[in-house]
């Protein structure tokens, strides 16, 4: 099952958006993100999650996420501390 997500992140992105309501058509009514449109308005982080739920450029922007993740945690155990260290070297 983990190797089905790992390769369709679809498959693990879209419930998400959905429990937290992110709907095709909008946010879902009395959902949390109707809720925090209510409160906060759309910053760039609700736009892209919504975008992503209509299937739109954000879809494309979390599996992207998403595969950058996959690596991180598959491939590079080491990245860490190279970037780590990189960064103390910049400053």
């Amino acid at each position: 099952m983990a190797a089905i997500l790992a390769f369709i992140p679809g498959l693990f992105i879209a419930p998400i958006l959905g429990i937290l309501g992110f709907g095709a058509a909008g946010p879902v009514a009395r959902g949390w993100a109707a809720w925090f449109q209510g409160a906060y308005g759309v910053p760039w982080l609700f736009r892209l999650l919504q975008g992503a739920a209509m299937g739109g450029a954000g879809a494309a922007m979390l599996d992207g996420l998403f595969w950058a993740g996959a690596g991180l945690g598959w491939g590079g155990t080491g990245c860490g501390y190279r970037w780590s260290t990189w960064l103390v070297h910049v400053k």
